[in-house]
């Protein structure tokens, strides 16, 4: 093989990985905004609307806690079902942001591999995504 094929093999090669990092990259970014928009759209709702979803979704946690209390005889049964159902909410937060997160850890990976440079813009990216979310 000459010099110049050798040089052509991997000319082709590095546009065939730039290619596939610029397609990872659209597709990453279609995806952060599909996950940003499903937040948005689920927060969209006032505070009642939203009680009546997530006690809908969450409808199992009146199950159980009946059934805890069964055995653990709560004084008030109402109260702990409020608490383990703004739990499962709470944890349901955190996961959206979770994955908001690492969509974006992977979205900035895409531009650098520096993993000190790669910790704190997803965090932070979704902590302001959040604050938006508030404001709505």
């Amino acid at each position: 093989m000459h010099k110049h094929e050798k040089y052509a093999t991997m000319k082709r090669v590095k546009n065939v990985t730039k290619n596939k990092t610029i397609f990872i990259r659209i597709l990453l970014a279609i995806l952060l905004v599909l996950w940003m928009l499903f937040i948005y759209l689920l927060s969209a709702d006032n505070g009642a609307e939203s009680e009546i979803k997530s006690t809908a979704a969450a409808g199992w946690t009146v199950m159980l806690t009946d059934w805890l209390d069964t055995f653990f005889h709560f004084r008030d049964p109402e109260l702990v079902k409020f608490i383990f159902h703004a739990s499962i909410r709470k944890v349901a937060h955190l996961f959206e942001y979770a994955v908001l997160s690492c969509l974006w850890l992977c979205f900035l990976r895409t531009f650098t591999q520096k993993k000190h440079l790669l910790m704190i813009p997803p965090v932070l990216l979704s902590v302001l995504y959040a604050a938006f979310d508030e404001f709505h």
